[in-house]
């Protein structure tokens, strides 16, 4: 299955033994419409995200009730800031099968400098 959408969260709480801070599910009740759902946790907040794409293959994400258009971007990241407020950078990337994406995230977050420079802003978390 190709990947409609991605979310790369900046967080500062892991749990690696159970892996309770995060939790993604995607199912299609109603093919060939898809919805995805989950969380990922930080040590104050926990953003949650819903997205889908329908047979028309018009793509929308809701992450923290803000609407994303993914026609515009398939990628979406999300830093967390000091004072409790999320900032959001969408970047355009073409269909891939998740392995891909994989590949392409880990890149991009290795070799963007837009990206870089977007997580690694002093007032992050």
């Amino acid at each position: 299955m190709k990947c409609f959408f991605s979310i790369v969260v900046l967080t500062d709480s892991i749990d690696l033994k159970r892996y309770t801070h995060t939790d993604v599910s995607v199912s299609s009740r109603n093919h060939p419409h898809y919805v995805g759902q989950g969380f990922v946790k930080t040590k104050s907040n926990r953003i949650d995200f819903v997205s889908f794409i329908s047979a028309d293959r018009n793509s929308y994400a809701i992450i923290n009730l803000r609407l994303f258009d993914l026609r515009i971007g398939r990628i979406i990241l999300i830093a967390p800031k000091k004072d409790g407020t999320l900032r959001s950078l969408q970047l355009d990337s073409p269909t891939m099968s998740s392995d891909e994406m994989d590949n392409h995230l880990k890149w991009i977050l290795e070799n963007n400098k837009q990206v870089i420079d977007f997580f690694t802003k002093p007032d992050n978390i």
